[in-house]
């Protein structure tokens, strides 16, 4: 497939302004944009899940169940920019859906343009996890303290909640959602929390290779799968007879508790020992899901493997003694001859939902693509100033943005599909300067065939999207 594209970069160009295509707007300008929404809601309460499922504990709490009103206002939540103290970033610019809800990135980028610290989880099947504690070290006890967390931290979404109630209690689109998911219109923080965790436990992955399988055997892990091919059953049998379902539960291989696997014992960051003051859990981590596993990488708390066989080999043969060390895990590793290694790796592949990924109910309601011709303008002396020259794009092109008084800006590129290609954060700036955001000196370029595009930039309290036609 690779062999099909051709990357393309730009080169920063300042030519004069009479040559640009100018578009001037006011951050009052831009209304809100509203999510699309289907008359009547998605199933989210009811979906039809394979009969094993049936043997597995739903921690759903009982005061909160998942409903098709609630979980639908949790999506707008979920994918709303304007939960952010900037309006630049939401729960899901970390967590992509067609990565199985985690983050392509080692460490995610925040509000303002910072990293994480750890790598972001995916989701799938968390309801189902044991419910011992959320984040990698179990910071928070319930989902629905967990989701109120990312909002509030100063570098994920910058948000006060008392602040985010009145924003989101003022924006149009928002209080026929909550009278449909409450009963009646009030903003509060336990709505909001109520919400985004009944989305998050609406994320029920059944329809992998995997999810067959067990229907096919009758919700029997051991036997044989029928749909497996060879290598796929003997990478289940390495994976069973190593204990790998001790901590990613058979037969959804769903999250456990928190361990230390031998990954790091030497990192400044303690896991949940830092939490706890435990000396037990001294670099120990959360156990997460492996739904969609080929989706997510990389991998670990700390995003150090990049690639699934770069997990299997660190069963294989790179599991380091630790005080702490699970002592079902050998140190050193479990050193897999080179075809269990296939056989692993293949196997862990049939977890791959393409019908999960794929689910408009999951998906962003916001429309990815927004007209703005009203907006376009000649006004070449306002300072809040965006440029794009030329269009169609090819290697010569620039976007870039006059940023007097703007600290943070962001450029995602989407196909006409409205598939997110590439996101771009801009770097340092001089105030008052000139900021290019598509800069081929910095491998910005993406790897797209010719076609068209269209890309948003997304700073403070302005979003701008606009057509691109891009040339090879």
């Amino acid at each position: 497939m690779k062999g099909a594209f051709q990357k393309t970069t730009v080169s920063i160009i300042m030519p004069l302004m009479s040559c640009w295509v100018l578009i001037c707007l006011l951050p009052g300008e831009m209304a809100a944009q509203s999510p699309q929404l289907p008359g009547d809601p998605f199933n989210y309460a009811n979906p039809r899940l394979p009969n094993f499922f049936q043997s597995v504990p739903d921690h759903t709490p009982p005061d909160n169940p998942v409903t098709d009103h609630g979980a639908t206002l949790g999506r707008v939540l979920f994918y709303d920019k304007k939960l952010s103290a900037n309006n630049t970033t939401a729960c899901a610019s970390c967590h992509l859906q067609e990565k199985g809800f985690a983050d392509s990135l080692q460490f995610s980028i925040g509000f303002e343009g910072g990293e994480t610290r750890r790598n972001a989880m995916a989701f799938a099947n968390i309801r189902y996890d044991l419910p011992e504690g959320f984040f990698w070290d179990h910071r928070a006890e319930t989902m629905e303290a967990s989701v109120l967390a990312p909002i509030e931290d100063s570098l994920e979404m910058g948000m006060n909640l008392e602040a985010l109630t009145e924003k989101i209690a003022a924006l149009d689109y928002y209080p026929s959602l909550f009278q449909s998911a409450f009963g009646n219109r009030e903003v509060t923080e336990e709505r909001i929390s109520k919400a985004l965790s009944q989305f998050l436990r609406a994320m029920v992955s059944y329809q992998s290779p995997f999810d067959s399988g067990m229907t096919a055997t009758n919700g029997e892990f051991s036997p044989p799968f029928p749909n497996y091919s060879q290598l796929e059953n003997d990478g289940k049998f390495v994976f069973r007879t190593t204990q790998c379902p001790e901590c990613h539960l058979a037969p959804l291989i769903s999250g456990a508790g928190a361990f230390n696997n031998g990954l790091d014992t030497t990192s400044a960051d303690r896991g949940k020992f830092e939490i706890s003051g435990n000396p037990g859990d001294l670099h120990t981590f959360k156990s997460t899901g492996l739904k969609n596993i080929e989706l997510t990488a990389p991998y670990m708390h700390d995003g150090s493997l990049a690639t699934l066989e770069d997990v299997v080999e660190h069963y294989s043969s790179g599991i380091r003694a630790h005080a702490t060390l699970d002592p079902r895990l050998p140190v050193g590793g479990f050193n897999f001859s080179d075809y269990q290694k296939s056989a692993l790796a293949a196997f862990m592949k049939t977890f791959t939902d393409r019908e999960f990924i794929s689910d408009e109910k999951f998906s962003d309601p916001f429309p990815a693509v927004t007209a703005i011709a009203a907006h376009e303008s000649s006004i070449p002396q306002h300072p809040k100033l965006y440029q794009n020259y030329p269009n169609p794009f090819n290697p010569e092109t620039t976007i870039g943005f006059w940023v007097s008084d703007f600290g943070f800006v962001q450029l995602k590129i989407y196909d006409i599909s409205g598939r997110l290609v590439k996101t771009l954060i801009a770097g340092e700036r001089l105030p008052g300067e000139y900021w290019v955001l598509w800069d081929g000196r910095n491998n910005a370029g993406i790897e797209a065939a010719s076609g068209i595009y269209f890309y948003q930039i997304n700073m403070e309290n302005l979003e701008i999207t606009k057509k691109m036609i891009l040339l090879r």
